[in-house]
């Protein structure tokens, strides 16, 4: 896949995934807030892949470094793969508790990114929009790892607001079982709309 090329103005001085907006040249045609992109140096070498997301103060969150790793269903899957071996085989934490923090944004390479996993229900906090166009991606590879869970996506209101300048939906799919009670079909968009307290915006998937 092809990404847009977004080129800095500054020199990056830090290894830290986040790129802030006043290092960017921006480009003149806008690029919707949570595109995937390629990033490059003001002399035009190759930095890494990300999220880009002009609204933000954190302009890039960069994802990976290495030329040769790209933004794909199978990057997703790797790095969820990743975090669940080192939680279960490394640490353990599976034999003393079912609930446990399967990725925690940078530590785990996923800027922006919370996944909590409570027993069979996994829930996702995206904290960028780039997360809500790749969400299948997402799912899938959690239900690749935990075949019997429930996965809801929750991104929080405020960080909507502020990653995407307005109040916006998701684009994903339905699971196979019914929606929980409190929950109303959007037949339209094939997800279920949530009416729940304000604040937070489920998807449930199965």
């Amino acid at each position: 896949m092809k990404l847009p090329v977004i080129s800095l103005k500054a020199k990056r001085n830090s290894l830290h995934p986040w790129i802030f907006n006043r290092m960017i040249r921006h480009p003149q045609k806008p690029v919707p807030p949570g595109t995937l992109v390629e990033v490059v140096s003001k002399e035009g070498g190759f930095i890494g892949r990300g999220i880009y997301n002009r609204k933000s103060n954190i302009g890039i969150r960069l994802l990976t470094e290495n030329v040769t790793e790209h933004l794909c269903k199978e990057f997703i899957l790797k790095k969820l793969e990743y975090a669940k071996a080192l939680r279960e085989e490394v640490l353990g934490i599976h034999k003393t508790s079912d609930c446990y923090r399967l990725v925690h944004g940078e530590a785990d390479g996923l800027s922006g990114l919370i996944i909590d996993k409570f027993a069979h229900v996994i829930v996702v906090e995206p904290y960028s929009a780039g997360y809500i166009g790749i969400m299948d991606w997402i799912v899938s590879s959690l239900k690749t790892l935990y075949p019997d869970s429930n996965v809801t996506v929750r991104p929080k209101k405020r960080l909507r607001c502020e990653e995407w300048g307005k109040k916006r939906g998701g684009f994903l799919k339905k699971g196979k079982n019914p929606p929980p009670p409190s929950l109303k079909k959007n037949k339209k968009k094939k997800f279920y709309d949530d009416k729940f307290q304000i604040g937070t915006q489920n998807r449930f998937f199965s």
